[in-house]
């Protein structure tokens, strides 16, 4: 139990944790009043690694998953119908207009790049976690991934003043 509630097995809830320098935040379903809200001034956590974790042979589905690197407000995403569900992901899809592809996706040593305009540089490929992994010449067609962990990464692209994130999966 948390804050007087109690959670049963096998009931399906939404959960968002917020971290902010020595403070944290745990709602459930209610995404306005927190179960759970510390702060720990003695000897804050205020840099480190993001995990999630499901134990106990259950099962959980993670959407929406997002880390700031300050304390500003992240806008809470549009609320979406219930998907149906799926069979487990081989790849990332993009969701929107890219003035760059990539390929293949899922990638295992070499990700290739197709621009839309020749200006666009690549700025550096990123752990989810945001943590810079490779920084290849910023007019490359093909990028060397053979040397990461297999996981999910972020490629920066840039094109002037805009910039977009497209995400892979490394075999």
């Amino acid at each position: 139990t948390a804050s007087g509630r109690s959670y049963s097995l096998n009931t399906k809830y939404h959960i968002k944790v917020e971290a902010y320098g020595a403070s944290i935040k745990v709602y459930v379903d209610d995404m306005s009043t927190p179960v759970i809200d510390y702060t720990d001034d003695a000897n804050p956590f205020t840099s480190g690694k993001v995990g999630l974790r499901v134990c106990c042979g259950t099962h959980a589905r993670f959407d929406n998953f997002r880390v700031a690197t300050s304390a500003t407000t992240v806008p809470e995403p549009e609320p979406e119908p219930e998907p149906e569900p799926e069979p487990e992901p081989t790849a990332v899809e993009q969701r929107k207009a890219s003035t760059c592809r990539i390929y293949p996706n899922p990638a295992t040593s070499t990700l290739h790049i197709i621009r839309k305009y020749p200006a666009t540089q690549i700025k550096g490929v990123y752990s989810i976690l945001g943590r810079l992994e490779k920084l290849p010449h910023p007019y490359a067609d093909a990028v060397d991934i053979s040397g990461l962990a297999a996981g999910l990464y972020i490629i920066e692209l840039a094109t002037g003043a805009n910039r977009e994130a497209i995400q892979f999966v490394k075999n």
